[in-house]
């Protein structure tokens, strides 16, 4: 499977989701799925447009992202993974990365 992970910028909460997928994704020793992170504000909507085409799922962090790229990304790929605005202030901090496993849990990934 080809997944999408999106926020605003493409650095924080995308990043620590597409790492925790990562670190879900060896199967003896080989990858499973492919896994890219983009911002949705870092950018353009034709680069969004060819990434939504290219992925199967297109995982977002908040309900504000999900809107900004109706029209961009097709509906059906985009599952809401809703760990609100981006609050933590560095990557793959400790209560983000709970936050995002609980999601997912929640969305059956």
């Amino acid at each position: 499977m080809k997944i999408l992970c999106l926020c605003e910028q493409g650095v924080n909460r995308s990043t620590t989701l597409a790492t925790i997928l990562k670190n879900r994704n060896i199967k003896d020793g080989q990858a499973v799925d492919d896994i890219l992170v983009a911002g949705c504000l870092a950018n353009t909507s034709e680069t969004l447009k060819m990434l939504g085409g290219w992925a199967d799922k297109v995982l977002v962090v908040d309900q504000l992202t999900a809107d900004r790229v109706k029209g961009i990304i097709s509906n059906d790929k985009v599952i809401l993974i809703d760990v609100g605005p981006d609050k933590w202030g560095y990557l793959h901090h400790g209560q983000l990365q709970n936050l995002i496993c609980v999601k997912l849990a929640e969305v059956g990934f």
